[in-house]
Parts: C-alpha cells; sequence; structure tokens
C-alpha cells in the first residue's frame, strides 16, 4: 500500500503498533483535495489488551488527514485518543519506527 507508515509506540507499559496509511481513498481525495486517513491501533504487548480506545487491542479509526495533521500528526492523534500523557508516566512514552511501506 502507498503511504502507510508502521511503528511501535510505548504507552504506559502497552506496547502498541500503530499503522497509518494517508491517503486510503483517491477518490475521496480528489472530491475533497485532501486524503482519507485510516489509523490501525492493535496493543501487541501485553497481546490483545484493552485500552481505552478499543476492548480487543484491535481498532480501525478512518478519519480526515487534516484532523490528523491538527492534533499534531499521527502520534499526538493516537495519543489524545489514548488519553494523553498522565504525569506519572510522561517519561515512559517512546516510539520506535517499525517500517515504511512506499
Amino acid at each position: 500500500m502507498e503511504n502507510k507508515d508502521v511503528f511501535i509506540l510505548n504507552w504506559q507499559g502497552y506496547e502498541i503498533e500503530v499503522s497509518h496509511l494517508r491517503s486510503y481513498s483517491k477518490a475521496f481525495e480528489k472530491a475533497y483535495g485532501y486524503g482519507m486517513s485510516h489509523i490501525e491501533v492493535k496493543t501487541i504487548a501485553p497481546q490483545g489488551a484493552a485500552l481505552r480506545v478499543t476492548d480487543t487491542g484491535y481498532r480501525s479509526i478512518f478519519t480526515d488527514e487534516l484532523s490528523v495533521k491538527s492534533a499534531g500528526g499521527v502520534k499526538r492523534f493516537v495519543i489524545d485518543g489514548l488519553g494523553g500523557l498522565r504525569a506519572p508516566q510522561a517519561g515512559k512514552l517512546s516510539m520506535k519506527h517499525k517500517s515504511n511501506i512506499n
């Protein structure tokens, strides 16, 4: 798939795989002038653990790319959805890039 970025987000003791496809629908982009993002959030450790945004450890999110950009990027978009950074855990956030598929 084009423009797909995959990374691991370490958030409050969870390892979360995040994939972001910036332009899921070329027809949407042509009609509206901006991309429709597809973001997948999957808990990989502990495997399948529930998060604020999912009871099953997996969540598929479709949103316009403008919303992702206005949040400060996909990392910030996902963190905000998880409940943001809480003060005691703020130092534990890290992101490890996994792959970029072009």
